[in-house]
């Protein structure tokens, strides 16, 4: 799979252009890693939350409004949106899709995320990605910003793991800065294929992979593992495709380090005091396959009675915002769906649960149309965290790895697009 490159413009090193490229950079270890949300968690910004992210766009603003040359930063935003359009209208017709559901019942309580209910805000981060992704010149920004927003994350789960408890909700599970292991693991794989090129096989790419297996596993995520599976599928038949040999030695090689790895990693965590908690143990016996890696005391009971819920009204829903308003509070442990795809089934119907299927749906398409790996990663990574989790479409990390690999392997969208760069 290969990529249509961007030349790269002219004006690449305009005093504007090396502003533009910093600040996306810093903008994406702000998002991608949702260090913006954990500072919120510690009221760093006290009852002013919800401007986090209009703060973070504001630059962006005045750079089109007074840099000069900005006529080029609009102009490639306006065409990544042109390009992707077919997702956007998807995207938005899911969003109203919510406002037909909407209903008096379905109003949850002031402690809950309201923008579930209307996802404009979820729309405005789309395209915002997406713009963001084209803003500089230089074609290797993105990926340098994601290899820095990949680091930082990576270096947060670390510390958890040395000093337990010091950003997980779960002192035997490290997390790092999202405060969930399983949602870290997901948000290091939405940010990892963006570090990687894919025109053929690098040192750094490999490193790259490798740290990430093994910050996955000390997450102790199944999903992670499985997303991190398939991206090492997928960037092995890219980089190696005009290589099979090389690309079957590879593949051996993968293997082979990622058993050793896991052999180390159980030594490791043997070692530590977290071992001797029964939930770490059955974590880590899923982990090495030594036990069924599925099996879980609550995705089950979940499944069973989310299930009958969707059945009860299967074509129009319950209503905006009922899985996690009404169902969520007596279901089994508390708990949500942990599936994106029953909740949307059960809020929005059939009609909603198919304008959501369509957004990566149509994402994949894309890949294959423009031979994009990177978008490939990014929509298959996106459509298996929606069958482990009921709020993938709901974080930052999602939205915007979606918009930039859209941006990035659209035709004129960007300049490394495919290969990650």
């Amino acid at each position: 799979m290969t990529g249509t490159a961007m030349p790269v413009s002219a004006h690449r090193v305009h005093e504007p252009i090396s502003l533009v490229s910093a600040y996306v950079m810093v903008s994406l270890v702000l998002l991608m890693t949702q260090l913006d949300q954990y500072l919120g968690n510690l009221g760093a910004y006290g009852r002013l939350g919800f401007l986090v992210f209009p703060t973070i766009a504001l630059p962006y603003v005045l750079v089109v409004l007074c840099a000069p040359r900005s006529d080029e930063m609009v102009g490639r935003a306006l065409s990544a949106w042109r390009r992707n359009g077919l997702v956007l209208w998807l995207f938005l017709a899911w969003t109203l899709w919510h406002l037909v559901c909407l209903s008096g019942q379905s109003l949850i309580d002031n402690d809950d995320d309201v923008t579930r209910l209307f996802p404009i805000y979820h729309l405005v981060v789309l395209l915002f990605g997406m713009a963001l992704a084209v803003a500089p010149d230089d074609s290797t920004v993105v990926r340098r910003g994601a290899t820095f927003a990949f680091l930082v994350l990576g270096a947060s789960v670390i510390a958890d793991l040395i000093f337990p408890g010091t950003f997980s909700v779960r002192s035997y599970r490290p997390a790092g800065l999202t405060t969930d292991a399983n949602v870290t693991a997901a948000t290091l794989l939405m940010i990892l294929p963006f570090c990687l090129r894919y025109d053929r096989f690098r040192a750094g790419s490999i490193v790259l992979m490798v740290a990430g297996f093994m910050l996955v596993m000390l997450t102790l995520s199944r999903s992670g593992l499985m997303m991190w599976a398939v991206l090492a599928g997928i960037y092995v038949l890219a980089a190696g495709r005009r290589r099979p040999f090389h690309t079957l030695l590879l593949i051996a090689a993968f293997v082979a380090a990622a058993v050793s790895l896991m052999i180390v990693f159980a030594d490791l965590v043997a070692s530590l005091d977290i071992a001797r908690m029964p939930e770490v143990e059955r974590r880590i016996d899923q982990l090495l396959m030594r036990t069924d890696v599925l099996a879980d005391d609550y995705r089950p009971a979940l499944l069973r009675y989310f299930l009958q819920i969707a059945l009860q009204e299967p074509l129009v829903g319950q209503g905006t915002g009922y899985a996690l308003g009404f169902a969520k509070p007596g279901a089994p442990f508390g708990l949500g769906p942990h599936n994106i795809y029953l909740r949307e089934w059960i809020d929005l119907g059939m009609v909603g649960l198919v304008l959501y299927l369509l957004i990566p749906g149509s994402a994949l398409i894309a890949a294959w149309a423009r031979r994009s790996p990177l978008l490939l990663a990014v929509a298959v990574i996106m459509l298996i965290g929606g069958l482990f989790s009921h709020t993938v479409i709901d974080s930052k990390s999602t939205l915007m790895a979606l918009a930039m690999a859209l941006a990035l392997s659209a035709p004129e969208g960007n300049r490394g697009d495919a290969r990650g760069v």
